[in-house]
């Protein structure tokens, strides 16, 4: 009796056209995955970096010190008390380094360099070592733009006669897809007699007007008040966008 006939089933052989485009195919989805995954990485650290900005900044727009507070102190004997203090440096208030002052330095100035980057008149010593933060706060000018106001002072004693500086600058705001960037400022001094010492308190925002602020000051045993206005600059020729007023009572230690 014949045997009946079989079909044998062979497994198809890949060509080698098919098993270098697989071979492609895989290399192209590593490729592209190491890819993603570095832009991924940078993403995440840029997103980290800015959220501290971001929220650093708003602790600087949201910063109100105390009224009482102490920022700007000449008198040595009340100085040595305040340094003993975190937020407190020490700062020379004349050229053969004697006498010391007590500056106001707290933890939001030095978490957002933005804002004392730009103070530039005083030089890059008098930002490191001596400068007193007077007033930080979120400001508007009249067309509601929204300005971080930073006011600092500093002793120059480079001047021939030391002089108190003051410097005021506006930051503007950065976001998510913006960096934080000067939009103007101010530089003045005031005559300084080392016979009386000057002592300045925590500025205040002014509730009832969004662009104005004051510096409550002490001399001769009388209290004055240095007060600030950010204003729009109609028609800059800049990158400025604003100005500043920075006025001195009658009765201040200008001489």
């Amino acid at each position: 009796m014949p045997e009946p006939a079989m079909t044998l089933d062979y497994a198809s052989r890949q060509s080698w056209i098919r098993r270098r485009w697989h071979r492609l195919v895989i290399i192209l989805l590593l490729l592209a995955a190491a890819i993603a995954g570095t832009w991924y990485r940078n993403n995440i650290i840029w997103a980290a970096h800015r959220s501290l900005l971001l929220r650093a900044q708003y602790q600087c727009m949201e910063f109100e010190a105390k009224p009482t507070r102490v920022v700007y102190e000449e008198d040595t004997t009340k100085a040595r008390e305040l340094l003993k203090q975190k937020d407190y440096r020490p700062a020379m208030l004349d050229a053969t380094g004697q006498k010391a002052g007590a500056m106001y330095w707290p933890s939001e100035i030095q978490n957002y360099p933005e804002a004392l980057r730009y103070f530039s008149s005083g030089g890059p010593n008098c930002l490191n070592n001596d400068a007193s933060l007077l007033f930080l706060h979120e400001r508007k000018t009249p067309s509601a733009q929204s300005v971080l106001v930073c006011v600092m002072a500093w002793m120059d004693k480079n001047a021939g006669n030391p002089v108190v500086r003051f410097g005021v600058r506006g930051v503007l705001p950065g976001n998510w897809s913006t960096d934080p960037g000067v939009i103007g400022g101010l530089g003045a001094f005031v005559r300084y007699n080392e016979r009386t010492p000057l002592r300045m308190y925590a500025g205040q925002p002014d509730p009832t007007d969004l662009s104005r602020f004051t510096v409550e000051y002490e001399l001769h045993g009388k209290r004055g008040v240095f007060e600030g206005r950010v204003k729009d600059i109609i028609n800059p020729t800049s990158n400025l966008r604003v100005e500043f007023d920075f006025d001195i009572r009658p009765g201040g230690p200008s001489r």
